[in-house]
């Protein structure tokens, strides 16, 4: 679960500082989310391994923001249907719209986490 905080908020579920040129903006589970400063992209760091990018999240905010909204209408039509959740289809064609508001398939690896195909 995608949950943006405070960086104080965020700092506290992570076991390790912030790595140098990120600002933190949340979690996603365990891994703490972060823009880096030179770029703007928004990034996901290990919490297992110090400085370590486990996924590269978006080009920007405003692209992961379009491809987390893509998700909830996802995910609102899977509460109101199992058929629909179940549906390998539906659940591919959203991580590659994800994907494309996100920037492009580097970011691809986040959405198939999750949505989890």
């Amino acid at each position: 679960m995608v949950r943006f905080s405070s960086s104080e908020a965020a700092l506290r579920r992570f076991p390790h500082g912030v790595p140098k040129g990120n600002t933190p903006i949340g979690t996603d589970e365990a891994e703490l989310l972060c823009i880096e400063d030179a770029t703007g992209e928004v990034l996901e760091f290990d919490h297992e391994v110090p400085n370590r990018i486990c996924c590269r999240c978006a080009t920007s905010q405003a692209h992961l923001i379009e491809a987390l909204t893509i998700l909830e209408h996802y995910f609102s039509r899977c509460v109101e249907s199992d058929d629909f959740a179940a549906d390998q289809t539906a659940g591919s064609d959203v991580i590659a719209r994800a994907t494309a508001a996100a920037g492009g398939s580097q970011y691809e690896a986040v959405y198939h986490s999750l949505v989890g195909f």
